[in-house]
């Protein structure tokens, strides 16, 4: 097997491992969020086109086998995307490719390994979705948000 199929399958399970994990701790979470929470007033945002989105956007995501994840996701105009993904401690990967939009739902396809991403468009943020576009809940719903450093 190539190092390149190896990473690919790897992305893939440490990806489902996280969303499982998400799932599971959803069932113990308590579903209400306080007014005080980080992601007060981050509102889906219908109909978006390119121009309502396009930037940079940085956050960090649950890792299975590391403390977490540092993307960093840049949106152009011109519908490519480029998104650095740094395993703190480990490895930094670099995914370039397009998106498309479909309502207020971005979605980008990697040019060179199997990697489809969903993101909601909120206000000053995109929030990750799961692979059936659905929002992450639980305790870790807020780890799953990338804000707006720098509109493009």
């Amino acid at each position: 097997m190539t190092v390149h199929k190896y990473y690919c399958i790897m992305r893939i399970l440490l990806f489902l491992s996280a969303l499982g994990l998400s799932a599971m701790l959803a069932g113990c979470a308590d579903k209400g969020k306080a007014n005080g929470s980080e992601t007060a007033g981050m509102e889906p945002v219908e109909n978006v086109k390119a121009s309502d989105f396009a930037g940079v956007y940085k956050g960090t995501i649950p890792a299975a086998d590391c403390p977490g994840i540092n993307v960093s996701l840049s949106i152009g105009r011109d519908g490519k995307f480029e998104r650095t993904e740094e395993y703190i401690g480990k490895d930094t990967f670099l995914i370039e490719g397009i998106y498309t939009i479909g309502g207020n739902v971005i979605t980008t396809v990697s040019n060179t390994v199997v990697d489809t991403v969903h993101y909601r468009v909120e206000n000053g943020a995109l929030r990750m979705l799961d692979s059936d576009r659905k929002e992450v809940t639980g305790i870790l719903a807020d780890d799953y948000l990338l804000k707006l450093i720098e509109k493009g």
